[in-house]
Formats: C-alpha cells, structure tokens, sequence
C-alpha cells in the first residue's frame, strides 16, 4: 500500500518572503506536499495584531479546501500557526523561532554569520519588507505573552531554534524564559550554528530534525 504523504503548509515571518522555505522544500519534496504562504502585502499595514493574519490566513484555506496534517512557522508566522491550529483540526504545529513571550536579548542577532552573501539576501529582504507591514504589530510582537493561548493548544507544540553557536540545549532553554507549564507542554530542539533563520543557515540539520520529529510518532 503506498504511503500517504503529510501536507505542510510552511508560514513566513514577520516581513519575510517564502523562499526562506526553498531549500527545506527542495530537500523534502519527495517525502512530502507542501505549500507556502506569502503575506498579502497590499494589506498588512492595516494588520495590526496576529488575529489580523489568522483571520486573513482563514478565509485564504477554506477557499482552497485546505487539508494540512501540519502547520510549520517562523517567527510571526509561528504565533499565526498556534492560534489559527486552535481554531482548526491541526494538532501538531512546529514552531521555528517563535517565541510564546517576549524573547531575551540572547536571540537578538538575525544570522550566525553576517558577513556572507546570506546575511545581504536577509537584510535586503526585512528592509524592504518591513515598510508594507504595522509597527504597531511590530511593537507588539517585542510585548508579548501567549503563554494561555499555548497551555490550551490540545495537540502537539514542538519549537525549534538556531544555537547562536554555542550547541546547548541547556543555553537556549536557559534564555527562552517558559513557565513550568510551557515547559511540561513543548519539545525544544536546536539547530547548529544558526541564529533566526536555521532554516537557511543550516538547510540540512533543520531538514534532519523536522524528518526525525514527523518519523517519531
């Protein structure tokens, strides 16, 4: 009998495009679907809260009938994720450096390397981004707790971040302030010499661990 493959649907950042998501797509695309979702810039600068983007987000897959096993988040796109996986029948949801509060300044920098081609492509793309979108969202996103909103997610959380270099668990935990009762809720998984884009920093471990987390169960 052949295997049913998982449907992922992929959720960018706050002023992110999706091709962040192109090699992980490149790299899996025999094992699973997957969709990616790039924001409708000729409206987020009147989305001034994540609700703004679940709403959006909503209307956008009841259109297309959608039917995804998993949501997958970066950043912004991870909050998204989480409250839009409670209205829905998603009951697992990764989420990449996302952060349930306000994070430390331990996650500040965007890249474990800046001084590369990479860091330009990323730079170019928040800068020219980031003008469509409300920073009145933005200030809120640096305001933050979503602590309930997680605590009462029925199905599975799992979160994943860059190491910043240092290849600790124990580090990230450390800095990443979650209450005993976000800690009792969420898997935490790092990924090697990456900052807020492990994705593109280290394409092939952030592929190894999303393989591992959806061949474990």
């Amino acid at each position: 009998m052949k295997k049913t493959m998982k449907k992922i649907l992929l959720l960018s950042g706050y002023a992110c495009k999706s091709w962040i998501w192109d090699k992980f797509i490149e790299l899996n695309k025999a094992d699973y679907i997957v969709d990616k979702v790039d924001w409708p810039l000729n409206l987020t600068n009147r989305f001034h809260s994540l609700e703004d983007y679940v709403v959006w987000l909503n209307k956008e897959l009841k259109k297309k009938n959608y039917d995804y096993d998993l949501f997958i988040g970066h950043s912004m796109g991870g909050l998204v994720a989480l409250q839009l996986a409670n209205k829905l029948s998603i009951n697992e949801i990764i989420l990449v450096e996302s952060f349930i509060k306000t994070p430390d300044a331990f996650f500040k920098n965007l890249l474990y390397d800046n001084n590369n081609e990479l860091a330009s492509k990323i730079e170019n793309m928040i800068k020219n981004e980031s003008i469509h979108y409300s920073k009145e969202l933005g200030y809120k996103l640096k305001n933050l707790d979503l602590t309930e909103t997680a605590v009462n997610f029925e199905g599975t959380i799992r979160l994943l971040y860059g190491d910043r270099g240092y290849n600790s668990l124990n580090k990230v935990m450390s800095n990443l302030d979650l209450s005993g009762r976000l800690a009792d809720k969420m898997e935490v998984s790092i990924i090697k010499n990456s900052c807020h884009f492990p994705m593109v920093e280290n394409p092939y471990e952030f592929s190894l661990i999303i393989n591992n987390i959806l061949t474990d169960h």
